[in-house]
């Protein structure tokens, strides 16, 4: 179970300052060698404050800063905590045609030298394309997705793409999990009215990883995915 909710906050000269927040529920145990590494739900707790740098009828670019708890709630600690800075900007090439690049940097606290608890940084490029192929055709790259989108009538849009995901969690007994995975999509986007959307997707597993640090272990263990599905049901509000 999953919601997000972004909200303007304050005008700082002619820059808007945005919040975001999201959190994430997950019902998994996570298992190895017999040994059940979690206590209760995955949860991921995120807060972002952002400033939009520039914002025209053909440029726009935003800088966006977020801490992050992400967890079993079991013990909490340094490796429960993450944090996340965002850079972005976008161009309106063409009425047709609007494209942008940004950068995702992400923190997390991981024990892999004698027992101390280190920081890592992982750097992410970020791609946006909003591309109108034809006049109920386009194409979308967000960061992490891309799809093309069939629009049939003015309410109804049928959706097939890729989607990469990522999560880490912190676990009891400074036990961690971390999950990548890239799977095809396909769906449909309903129209509701008043910028509310009903959005039905269907996930193959195309392929992905389980990585976990057992409790009093500084060994990375890795496991490769090549199977699994999934169904995500969610209803959006965007303007």
């Amino acid at each position: 179970m999953a919601d997000q909710i972004s909200f303007p906050v304050a005008h700082l000269g002619s820059h808007l300052l945005f919040g975001s927040f999201k959190n994430t529920l997950i019902s998994r145990d996570i298992v190895y060698q017999n040994q059940m590494l979690n206590d209760g739900l995955l949860q991921r707790y995120w807060m972002a404050g952002g400033i939009l740098l520039k914002n025209t009828p053909r440029e726009t670019s935003s800088f966006m800063a977020a801490a992050g708890l992400n967890s079993d709630f079991a013990d909490l600690g340094p490796k429960d905590w993450n944090s996340e800075w965002i850079y972005t900007h976008a161009i309106q090439f063409t009425p047709r045609f609007r494209a942008g690049l940004g950068l995702d940097m992400q923190q997390f606290s991981g024990r892999f030298f004698r027992g101390q608890i280190l920081d890592y940084f992982v750097f992410y490029p970020l791609i946006f394309i909003d591309w109108r192929l034809m006049q109920n055709t386009k194409f979308i790259w967000d960061a992490d997705y891309l799809e093309l989108r069939q629009f049939v009538g003015n309410k109804l849009a049928l959706t097939a793409g890729l989607r990469f995901n990522l999560e880490f969690f912190a676990l009891k007994n400074d036990a961690s999990y971390a999950y990548q995975s890239t799977g095809a999509e396909a769906g449909a986007q309903y129209s509701l009215g008043q910028h509310f959307y009903l959005r039905l997707k269907y996930k193959e597993l195309l392929i992905g990883r389980e990585m976990m640090i057992a409790p009093h272990d500084q060994a990375l263990h890795q496991t490769w995915i090549h199977s699994g599905r999934s169904i995500r049901l969610n209803l959006a509000y965007g303007m």
